[in-house]
């Protein structure tokens, strides 16, 4: 198939820190489809890009074209975007007839119905995958100054933009069950256009490594002792906040514990200060390490290297990559009991209430204590991550693709 993905801020590689889901899936996606054989392009709205189009060779049948990101911010940066889109896709479609378009937001997707709607494309099918969904995702991170009053009205604006856009492409996939259901609820999408297929993760390049862990710690600058593991964008709704609250207990049980941190770059650090400053109040600075923009290249020795991986997110999330991630690296994994998170993570022993950060601390405490439990876990994670195996959601995409395709959904 000759499939056209639409995604931003595609990386040109490993070699480049992949911050968040909405960047990483996509790119780990368009990958397992050009080894299933599928020529496919990617035109990736780029923050770097601020005219014209860039191309990047990145196999014999995998092309990214990056452009520009849109101007402004909000909302009427996306709407700027949805222009610059139309305006690649009638260029790149003059060079190749695609069988399906894949856009990772709703408003990639419906710059793709405009474009096909206005005839200036040929009419093929519309697939948007939700990697979240905006809304919730905004009420999640708010703390209540006067700048998120401006973020909730344009976050309200974004919510029924993508209302909009969801109601008019062909199908959308969810990437958890628990997004389904607020699909439905909260943006009213006809139940029957979703597909529910998670995100996949590589198990050729997320895996267990067979090297001490002492050495995987000392090449991260750590010391021997056990080490506790946080990944993620520093803004509230991700519970590092909770993970800081926590350290005294977990110090108390555990003495030598230390504690990892990356935190992706500082674009997405919105929480940093606040972190920061609460750590420093807590007295246990110098038992944190704090790491920026890792590379994707060294995540596999990043997960590695933890003796438990922790998600203590708040108020949303779907499916976290991350939990993924070191489920697929034997990691044991502590995280939040709710939303798509059960789906993935089975064991009641690795998850704790919403914000409960007794709970968290205990459970954190019980693996570092017990190397029995620990194992059990770790054993667990590389058994249940099995039906998330990239190839896999290849494989269900496919099906999809093709059922779309035959269809004629456009």
């Amino acid at each position: 198939m000759r499939i056209c993905i639409l995604t931003y801020n595609f990386p040109k590689s490993q070699d480049e820190a992949m911050v968040s889901g909405v960047v990483k899936n996509p790119y780990y996606l368009s990958i397992g489809l050009y080894r299933h054989g599928h020529n496919v392009t990617v035109l990736s709205p780029s923050r770097e890009v601020k005219k014209g189009i860039i191309t990047i060779k990145l196999g014999k049948a995998l092309t990214v074209y990056r452009i520009s990101s849109g101007s402004f911010k909000g909302v009427v940066r996306e709407l700027t975007c949805v222009y610059e889109v139309v305006r690649a896709l009638v260029n790149i479609t003059k060079q190749m007839d695609f069988d399906l378009f894949h856009a990772h937001t709703p408003s990639l997707g419906m710059a793709v119905v405009l474009a096909r709607k206005a005839k200036l494309i040929p009419p093929r099918p519309v697939l948007v995958t939700a990697h979240g969904t905006s809304w919730p995702e905004l009420l999640a991170d708010l703390k209540g100054s006067i700048y998120d009053i401006f973020r909730t009205i344009n976050g309200w604006v974004q919510r029924h933009l993508d209302r909009i856009a969801l109601a008019s492409v062909d199908a959308v996939q969810s990437t958890s069950q628990f997004q389904y259901e607020e699909l439905v609820q909260l943006y009213k999408v006809d139940g029957s256009r979703i597909f529910v297929i998670h995100n996949g993760v590589d198990t050729d390049f997320y895996r267990p490594i067979m090297v001490d862990r002492p050495y995987l710690k000392r090449r991260l600058g750590l010391n021997d002792g056990p080490v506790v593991l946080f990944v993620g964008r520093l803004v509230r709704k991700k519970g590092l906040q909770l993970l800081i609250a926590a350290v005294p207990e977990i110090i108390r049980q555990v003495p030598n514990v230390s504690f990892l941190v990356v935190g992706g770059d500082l674009a997405h650090a919105r929480y940093e200060k606040e972190l920061r400053k609460q750590l420093t109040t807590s007295g246990f600075v110098g038992r944190f390490k704090w790491l920026m923009s890792v590379p994707e290249a060294e995540m596999p020795y990043v997960y590695n290297a933890a003796d438990v991986c922790v998600v203590p997110s708040i108020n949303y999330e779907s499916l976290p990559t991350v939990v993924l991630e070191a489920m697929a690296c034997g990691t044991p994994v502590i995280a939040t009991k709710s939303w798509g998170i059960p789906e993935a993570l089975k064991d009641n022993r690795a998850l704790f209430e919403e914000g409960n950060v007794v709970e968290l601390a205990q459970r954190v405490v019980n693996v570092l204590l017990d190397p029995a439990l620990a194992h059990e876990l770790a054993e667990e994670n590389l058994t249940w991550i099995k039906p998330f195996v990239l190839k896999e959601i290849v494989s269900k995409l496919e099906m999809l693709y093709e059922r779309m395709i035959s269809h004629g959904e456009c």
